[in-house]
């Protein structure tokens, strides 16, 4: 069965803050192979942002994610939105900074905002290549379908040598 965003949003509402913070990072850790469409984007090892996220997720250490959170505001021009496959990248930092935000100072609106983030990202892809399953295989992983859990995890790489194709 799929879910719908009304119901991985109720799902996110529900969570504890421990799950809303690992969600967070799972989530990111979805779209961080997005990055691969414009590498030169970023100054920033995005492979140590990721390492760094899940440390700070499973250590509790509010300062090492504050660090990565403050690291990702240095990207230069990380203010101005780009177009074109650098906004695929460009919005996979974004999803970080708001995971970050899930570990640190705002678990409830990082988790919330992460989860849009990606959902902006996957909808993006699902329009640029005329798909139509991403989303709801998000939702299934937000609602904690066990069955499709992975089954988005292994579609994004296919997904972005569709786009940079």
């Amino acid at each position: 069965m799929s879910h719908t965003r009304s119901n991985a949003e109720s799902a996110i509402e529900a969570l504890g803050l421990g799950q809303r913070q690992s969600l967070a990072v799972t989530l990111v850790t979805l779209v961080a192979p997005f990055r691969q469409l414009d590498p030169g984007f970023f100054n920033l090892d995005l492979d140590w942002v990721d390492q760094e996220l899940r440390a700070a997720q499973k250590s509790g250490d509010l300062v090492r994610a504050d660090n990565v959170r403050h690291s990702l505001f240095r990207i230069p021009n990380f203010g101005e939105e780009p177009d074109g496959l650098t906004w695929f990248a460009y919005r996979a930092a974004v999803a970080h900074i708001y995971a970050a935000d899930a570990l640190t100072t705002a678990p409830r609106d990082g988790v919330r905002n992460a989860f849009l983030t990606v959902e902006d990202i996957l909808d993006n892809a699902e329009s640029t290549l005329g798909r139509d399953d991403l989303l709801p295989l998000l939702y299934d992983l937000v609602v904690g379908q066990p069955e499709d859990d992975g089954r988005i995890g292994e579609i994004v790489p296919q997904v972005i040598r569709e786009l940079a194709a």
